[in-house]
């Protein structure tokens, strides 16, 4: 079992006779699937998401990419291989050509996961509501709703759930990386400039500071033990294999005013929309479900899809009142005490603080996993940027993480850039529960409010860079601006503002503002799309009108010179492992296709 009705769970009185109270602490195995033996330790250790346990690594890959430095290119054409390293320092993660969205295993993969968690998520739905009325959840809330029927906080439930912002943090900086524990991301800059959120797997086919041990037991994991795919088990990895692995995401199940800062200091709020047939949901992170699943020799919960999670909640549930791991460090006594009811009242009643109670306080979310790319903009609804490096979190995790915030600096200005550049709203916060504030220099949200006063206003706080009492300095940021630029997440408490923009399809919402705006963007696709050659030699439609990478005015124009030579790329200066090497695009290339050259390159 994930916890035994019998053992003691906190404070609050959780020994009722309702059985939905026991089975959430009750054996699991039905809502499992079986794998086909147990998963040992050293396989844990490739995930690269516990806190404070894994050290795989990634963070300082790359420097950072300023658009004032000068000397860091990249071109987005097709004969690239070379072009990215020229100056600047360890560029060598910085790549001209981006992997597909998603490729034919991973398509297929997702279509047999979504017809799963179709039938699964209907047959959990009788308990998931039967799950709202009971004691464990229904004893902790807050007066004031406490007057909703079982099927009005069902409905309030799945409407949330569905419109949580998913994050993905990363590093803002190689100094930001270099004090994460978690180190599970390429820094932003390198990201920015690929235009894709980095697997662990290209990051060490490029040379990224990524260990081929981590690569191959992460593949040995998720590819073969947990979602049935290939398993790679080798001395040098393809692009082609690199293709195939995933990206890991987390939802805000706090609504907190950032992301996860453990993983790094930049947030990209992924797009729901445009990553709806490549998203599956997890029950929790994959890593801490493997580290307390081997001890109990239970499996792996079943996936979920973005239209189809209920049964995601009942062994979420359970995971939260696991008892903390030695190693955290963290004091047993804000351990065992969770409950839905936590989530309720943070969302709906005012001034709720941020929920820390068992697991929500180290790992706060439902694990999110791209099968395929995320590409940047086109997969991104907007970014969160940190005010300064202080934390007023009580959580021990967060205070022990820094170098995140870049208000007034020259990072803080390549951020406006990059997101200016990428036509994607920057939201700004101070802690985890600050107010958020719409980056008035950026911009990129509808309805033209905003006017010269708010940035002039906006410009003089930020060249004052960041004082001694950064909270206060925030908040006389956010008094000195219009309501129309304080920014909120969506809640079903504010649902009618957004209600009639959510009917058009091409309006990509993020929330409300004060004064009671719905907050969005349109989605414009091109009309006649150029098109995108990638690293596969593949072509892809662009779907945005501004992508520098989509050159080609047709499908046909693309594949006549996508793709056409390849060489074997080696000797790759500054790699972490000496020995990777990778295929790429090359007009003298020797190899006429890719598998050519993936063929002979690692003889």
């Amino acid at each position: 079992t994930l916890l035994s009705p019998s053992r003691s769970t906190g404070t609050r009185d959780r020994n009722k006779k309702e059985t939905v109270d026991a089975t959430v602490h009750a054996n699991t195995s039905r809502y499992h699937m079986r794998m086909g033996r147990p998963v040992c330790r050293r396989q844990v250790g490739v995930l690269g998401v516990w806190i404070g346990v894994l050290l795989v690594a990634a963070c300082g890959a790359a420097v950072h990419q300023s658009n004032d430095a000068g000397g860091e290119k990249t071109v987005y054409g097709v004969h690239g291989v070379g072009a990215q390293a020229q100056g600047g320092g360890a560029v060598r993660i910085l790549q001209p050509l981006r992997p597909p969205r998603s490729t034919r295993t991973q398509r297929s993969l997702m279509a047999n996961i979504s017809a799963e968690a179709k039938k699964l998520s209907h047959a959990a739905q009788p308990w998931v509501q039967e799950y709202m009325g009971a004691n464990l959840t229904r004893e902790g809330l807050d007066p004031i709703l406490r007057g909703l029927s079982d099927e009005e906080l069902y409905e309030r439930f799945v409407w949330e759930f569905e419109r949580l912002p998913i994050l993905h943090n990363t590093p803002v900086s190689m100094r930001n990386g270099a004090t994460l524990a978690t180190h599970d991301g390429t820094p932003s800059g390198a990201e920015a400039v690929n235009g894709y959120v980095q697997s662990v797997c290209h990051r060490y086919i490029y040379g990224g500071n990524q260990t081929r041990l981590s690569v191959n037991d992460y593949a040995l994991f998720f590819f073969q033990l947990y979602y049935g795919m290939p398993a790679y088990e080798l001395k040098h990895w393809t692009v082609s294999q690199a293709n195939e692995c995933f990206t890991f995401h987390a939802n805000n199940l706090q609504k907190a005013s950032r992301g996860n800062m453990f993983y790094g200091g930049w947030t990209y709020v992924l797009n729901r929309h445009t990553l709806k047939d490549r998203l599956i949901v997890e029950a929790w992170d994959a890593g801490m479900m493997v580290f307390f699943n081997s001890t109990r020799h239970i499996s792996m919960p079943p996936l979920g899809v973005l239209d189809a999670w209920l049964h995601t909640v009942q062994p979420h549930e359970s995971y939260m009142n696991e008892p903390f791991p030695r190693h955290f460090g963290l004091p047993p006594q804000l351990c065992c005490d969770y409950s839905l009811a936590d989530l309720f009242n943070r969302w709906w009643v005012p001034h709720t603080r941020i929920p820390r109670h068992g697991m929500m306080l180290p790992v706060p979310y439902y694990e999110y996993v791209v099968a395929g790319s995320v590409l940047l903009p086109e997969d991104l609804l907007y970014s969160i940027a940190a005010f300064s490096n202080a934390t007023k979190a009580p959580s021990v995790v967060e205070a022990n993480y820094s170098l995140f915030g870049v208000w007034g600096t020259r990072r803080g200005r390549d951020m406006q850039k990059t997101m200016k550049q990428m036509q994607r709203p920057l939201v700004w916060a101070s802690s985890p529960d600050s107010p958020m504030i719409i980056d008035p220099i950026v911009g990129s949200v509808a309805g033209d409010r905003i006017t010269a006063d708010d940035r002039e206003v906006f410009e003089r706080f930020f060249e004052e860079g960041v004082t001694e009492q950064p909270h206060a300095q925030f908040r006389a940021l956010a008094n000195a601006l219009p309501p129309y630029l304080l920014f909120h997440l969506p809640s079903w408490t504010n649902r009618a503002a957004c209600e009639v923009v959510e009917e058009d399809e091409s309006a990509m919402v993020m929330g409300v503002d004060a004064a009671g705006n719905c907050v969005y963007w349109s989605l414009e696709a091109p009309p006649s799309p150029k098109w995108e050659c990638m690293n596969d030699g593949t072509c892809e439609a662009a779907t945005v009108a501004n992508s520098p990478r989509a050159v080609f005015d047709s499908e046909e124009e693309c594949m006549q010179q996508c793709g056409v030579r390849w060489t074997c790329v080696k000797n790759i200066a500054g790699a972490f492992n000496p020995s990777v090497m990778y295929c790429g695009q090359a007009k003298d290339g020797e190899y006429e296709s890719l598998s050519a050259c993936e063929s002979q390159c690692y003889c």
